[in-house]
């Protein structure tokens, strides 16, 4: 007979091999899990592009990744929230099993998507790059032309935003003889096509784009040319009251107008506009009631080369007061059609205007010099916009009398990121467009238009200061005049606003 504590060495050897073999068939079981957790992790997608678009759901494929057994697409218009730590809460797609993902019931913008595909084993994933997509811009409707001698040939069409726009014009109706195209980013929905040979008919169709995604093209329509086209560079230059000098003002202290005067001349003699407009330009040029600094500009720029419109009463006379808005003209060129003025839009807020004939041709034109209220916030937005409204108001009140088309130049003090655009939205709901939109050539369009007097010139392509045109009056070119090395303005910098040039094509 053992003895008791034989009998327990035995009870307990048997209880460890039970254990050990319960244990044995555990690991038995799990083992096929342990091995899924093991499986390698996808490479990363590549060769990812959009291959196709509607207006709420856009479709990417992407190379088969190595590993990989399923797909899915996250997308957001912020691209930060992209980042794989936040990744998760952005939209997705449904999981498939090829490198073909739709993601669909998405928001319409013109602005991009930004995605990831993301390719699955199991628990293991991992992620592309971060691409681009965009949606499909509605196909332009209503499709129409307009015009008569005094304000030109133009189109107009209907439908949602896009990014821009491609409008072809051909010689015949099939589109293929004659061919030229214009692309622009105007939200306006109208533009004006030049070079067009009087009473010679053309077709045109517009498409939409947003990025490279393109609408279905529109319907074709067509229009006999009833004017000629005179070709007129104009410019717009905030030139800085002279009373600012000696003030800190962004990186620089800000030099007299006597040190200021040269860089000035030399950005309008390069440019050679045939029309320019001047804002802040009304200081005295040494004692009161003499010359102002337009008279000084002009006299630099040569003696009897441009003209300094009237549109302001002489100093001294009853009733007179500087607007600081002026506008000046080559002597050599045009001539003016009786004397100009100048409106009030708000206290202490006017346009100059003068209407102008040039010499050979005869074809007639209005020129106005706008400077609009300062400042930031909504409040000041909806003024600068009840200011374009009242300045469409006296234009359309003179062109009911005097039936030639007109020019906009001047410092609006507002672009497309203020809260609200007030002058943008005014003149687009007139159909007049700006002319950095529509120009087929832009220059220097990097930099902001107001430079904050920086040494270093700003950049964003945002712009205070405008050329804006009706339909009718076309736009060529459009450039910013700047005298730059490596980014940065070379010697006195002679205002805080850049000169905004463009060539347009008036009717007549």
């Amino acid at each position: 007979m053992l003895s008791p504590r034989l009998s327990s060495v035995r009870r307990a050897s048997r209880s460890l091999a039970v254990a050990a073999a319960v244990l044995a068939a555990s690991v038995s079981a799990w083992a096929p899990l342990t091995a899924a957790a093991t499986e390698p992790t996808p490479a990363k997608p590549t060769a990812v592009t959009q291959a196709g678009a509607t207006a709420t759901s856009f479709t990417v494929t992407s190379a088969a990744s190595q590993y990989a057994k399923q797909y899915r697409v996250f997308a957001s218009t912020t691209k930060s929230t992209l980042a794989l730590t936040t990744i998760a809460k952005t939209r997705a797609s449904s999981v498939v099993s090829s490198p073909r993902v739709t993601l669909g019931g998405l928001a319409f913008t013109t602005a991009p998507y930004y995605y990831r595909v993301q390719a699955i084993n199991g628990t293991k994933v991992r992620y592309s790059d971060v691409y681009v997509a965009y949606l499909r811009p509605d196909t332009p409707t209503n499709v129409r032309t307009a015009g008569r001698r005094a304000t030109g040939l133009s189109l107009a069409w209907d439908g949602r935003a896009a990014g821009r726009y491609v409008i072809t014009q051909a010689t015949n109706s099939t589109l293929t003889t004659g061919v030229r195209t214009y692309s622009i980013t105007s939200q306006a929905r109208t533009f004006t096509p030049y070079d067009l040979t009087v009473g010679s008919r053309y077709w045109f169709r517009v498409r939409a784009y947003d990025g490279p995604v393109a609408s279905a093209p529109s319907a074709v329509v067509s229009a006999v040319a009833p004017s000629s086209g005179q070709n007129v560079r104009v410019m717009t230059y905030n030139l800085l009251h002279a009373d600012r000098a000696g003030e800190q003002v962004g990186t620089e202290v800000i030099a007299p107008w006597s040190e200021r005067r040269a860089g000035a001349v030399a950005l309008v003699d390069r440019a050679n506009p045939d029309v320019l407009a001047v804002q802040e330009a009304s200081d005295w040029v040494g004692a009161a009631y003499g010359p102002k600094v337009v008279d000084d500009l002009a006299a630099g720029l040569g003696a009897g080369r441009y003209t300094v419109a009237h549109t302001e009463i002489t100093p001294g006379q009853p009733g007179w007061y500087r607007t600081a808005r002026y506008i000046l003209y080559r002597t050599s060129t045009y001539r003016a059609v009786g004397d100009g003025g100048h409106w009030t839009l708000a206290p202490g807020r006017y346009a100059a205007y003068q209407q102008l004939e040039n010499r050979t041709s005869g074809a007639r034109f209005l020129a106005v010099s706008v400077h609009l209220e300062s400042g930031s916030g909504l409040d000041v937005d909806l003024r600068r916009k009840a200011q374009t409204e009242q300045l469409l108001a006296f234009v359309k009140a003179f062109q009911a009398s005097q039936d030639v088309p007109v020019v906009y130049l001047g410092d609006f003090n507002s672009h497309e990121r203020n809260v609200m655009d007030g002058p943008g939205v005014t003149f687009r709901a007139a159909g007049h467009v700006d002319a950095d939109e529509v120009a087929q050539a832009r220059v220097n369009a990097q930099y902001n238009s107001a430079n904050q007097y920086r040494r270093i010139a700003p950049t964003g392509g945002l712009h205070l200061d405008h050329v804006y045109a009706p339909q009718g009056v076309a736009v060529r070119s459009w450039q910013m005049a700047l005298n730059l090395t490596a980014g940065s303005f070379v010697g006195v910098i002679p205002s805080d606003h850049n000169p905004v040039v463009a060539d347009v094509v008036l009717p007549y």
